[in-house]
């Protein structure tokens, strides 16, 4: 299986029927890096955060367009193996369906039983309490014409107000403008890097404790592609800014760019931190056991 990173072409078409269905989404994976600036090497899943609630609603709105919902035994319902790790688990959708390429493009071969074939793009949803741990409700409808409800309301992307913290559009002026997108274009829901990156840390180390190695190699991935600008330059702090992360990830984050020669540094006490301030989410318990 070939990778499943999503091209413009097929985000924008899928972006276009959510919003005009006004169904909450979030895109999610290698897709997001690339907005934030950050190289796409890894391999790794990527797709649509939708809350549970509405995820019948999302399929229901891709069937109106003539697109289903892959139910054979297709390679892509097992996921996507990163290409960093060959013994790393897949990370499975909820559900997925097989896009044709746009005339004269390339696509990427799969199977489906005993056939091989040429598809386009493979277009995975994922249950957005599975993806963006913590996160409220992403907002909903077209964020080029919705109205501005009152505040809390799940307030449309124009205005995003009180979710403005977890959510940014892709034409976001905090982007690069070298990979933000023009104005003119219809804009995609992601999630702010440094709340992104929160859940990450809060993935992997929870991975790490239940000794669920892949997932936490991936999880690690992640976290070392969204620390990237800091690696290469201090100073650099590109789309993600270390004032904007909340106890105790900053200091997760501080910590791990410690000196190895350093006295205070303490991977295993600042995971023992992140786990702890997880116990008080009662919404984590049962992932915590």
């Amino acid at each position: 299986m070939e990778s499943s990173v999503l091209t413009d072409y097929a985000i924008k078409y899928v972006v276009h029927i959510l919003d005009n269905s006004a169904i909450p989404y979030c895109l999610v994976g290698e897709s997001v890096l690339e907005l934030y600036g950050l190289q796409r090497k890894l391999g790794i899943f990527t797709g649509f955060a939708i809350p549970t609630k509405w995820m019948e609603h999302a399929r229901y709105a891709l069937q109106q367009a003539g697109h289903f919902s892959c139910r054979g035994p297709c390679d892509a319902r097992t996921g996507y193996k990163p290409t960093f790790k060959e013994d790393v688990p897949p990370i499975a959708p909820a559900w997925h369906f097989h896009m044709p390429p746009p005339p004269l493009a390339g696509g990427e071969h799969g199977s489906c039983g005993p056939s091989t074939f040429l598809w386009g793009y493979v277009v995975n949803f994922y249950n957005h309490s599975d993806a963006l741990w913590f996160f409220p409700e992403p907002p909903r409808g077209d964020p080029t014409t919705a109205p501005r409800p009152p505040l809390g309301d799940n307030v449309p992307p124009e205005g995003l107000g009180v979710l403005s913290d977890y959510y940014m559009l892709s034409d976001d002026l905090r982007l690069s403008p070298h990979r933000r997108h023009a104005p003119e274009r219809h804009p995609i829901k992601i999630s702010t890097p440094h709340r992104y990156l929160e859940t990450i840390i809060c993935q992997m180390c929870v991975h790490r404790q239940k000794r669920e190695v892949g997932l936490a190699e991936t999880c690690a991935a992640i976290f070392h592609r969204l620390t990237l600008p800091r690696r290469l330059n201090p100073q650099l702090q590109v789309v993600l800014r270390e004032r904007e992360l909340s106890e105790p990830f900053r200091g997760f984050v501080e910590n791990h760019f410690k000196d190895p020669e350093d006295p205070t540094k303490s991977d295993s006490g600042w995971e023992e931190r992140v786990l702890t301030f997880l116990y008080t989410k009662p919404e984590i318990h049962m992932l915590l056991s």
